[in-house]
């Protein structure tokens, strides 16, 4: 599902969607398998009549995995959105300038492989800030030193970035 695309709201949604009718047809399936009045016997008149009984828990069980979902992708992107304001923070009180600062120019790294590993580096406001990060040839060499390659190849092709020539 995130292939192609960034961890969005209608990305969450297909996933409650997905997990709910999952868990719904187990615990049907448990139900029936537990109720000793059932028979063994498979019957889609039996299985209509439990989802036709049971659809209420259906808008349950979406409900709760929608709330973690949602609650999950709403952490991550408050740590990234957060972890890009500590950066520009550090850079704006820092002495020495960014391209003679190692741990500066590793947290811009990390904050670029943070994002392709949430499945947010697609999202508009995270792209611009990676692009701009870098078309710094040092943020850029030292993304490429420190993050594993096929990572670096699949970053740099998101971002139209030429890998620099060495």
């Amino acid at each position: 599902m995130l292939r192609t695309r960034s961890n969005s709201g209608s990305v969450v949604f297909l996933r409650a969607l997905l997990v709910s009718i999952y868990v719904f047809v187990f615990a049907l399936w448990l139900k029936s398998v537990i109720d000793p009045s059932r028979s063994w016997q498979p019957s889609m008149q039996e299985a209509q009549i439990a989802v036709a009984e049971h659809l209420p828990w259906l808008g349950a069980i979406f409900a709760a995995a929608y709330t973690g979902f949602y609650a999950r992708y709403a952490s991550q992107w408050s740590y990234m959105a957060g972890l890009y304001n500590q950066i520009m923070a550090a850079a704006s009180t820092s002495p020495t300038a960014l391209d003679k600062n190692i741990s500066l120019l590793n947290w811009h790294a990390a904050f670029i492989e943070d994002c392709y590993y949430l499945h947010l580096d697609r999202k508009p406001v995270f792209a611009f800030l990676i692009k701009q990060m870098l078309e710094d040839d040092v943020v850029l060499k030292t993304f490429i030193d420190c993050t594993p390659p096929e990572i670096v190849k699949t970053v740099l092709a998101r971002n139209g970035v030429a890998r620099p020539v060495t």
